[in-house]
């Protein structure tokens, strides 16, 4: 039979939302069962400038564009263009687009969203970047 006690722990600066410890009680078929400690650690930082939510709302932003029609039977043209060598270009291009796009067309919403695209487009780029062979 598993056990979980949550509670809250304080380090300083830092607290943890939950510890999670899962034990095995004893019994007498023990050596059948796994009697490691399993802990599960959430770390809250009090973030300045809410990057916290920020970054949750930008993986919902990447995540909703797997279901636009960008993604054509589950590619992407953006992989396309990435296999074809031309990533870094397209990236780099893209971000500038939106960059100087930023607050010039549209709505203040319209502006969020170009922000979120130059997000995007560096977050491509630095997978590209990470994939590339270095000399």
């Amino acid at each position: 039979m598993a056990k979980e006690d949550n509670m809250n722990v304080s380090l300083g600066d830092t607290t943890l939302d939950s510890i999670t410890l899962s034990c095995i009680d004893e019994s007498p078929y023990d050596d059948f069962l796994d009697n490691t400690v399993h802990v599960t650690l959430g770390l809250h930082i009090d973030y300045k400038f809410n990057e916290g939510n920020l970054i949750n709302e930008f993986k919902s932003y990447v995540d909703n564009t797997y279901d636009q029609h960008y993604a054509k039977d589950k590619f992407q043209a953006t992989e396309f263009i990435v296999d074809g060598g031309h990533g870094t270009g397209f990236c780099i291009g893209n971000v500038l687009k939106y960059a100087q796009r930023y607050g010039k067309k549209g709505t203040h919403v319209d502006a969020r969203k170009d922000l979120m695209k130059v997000l995007h487009y560096a977050l491509i780029q630095l997978y590209i970047h990470d994939n590339e062979v270095q000399e």
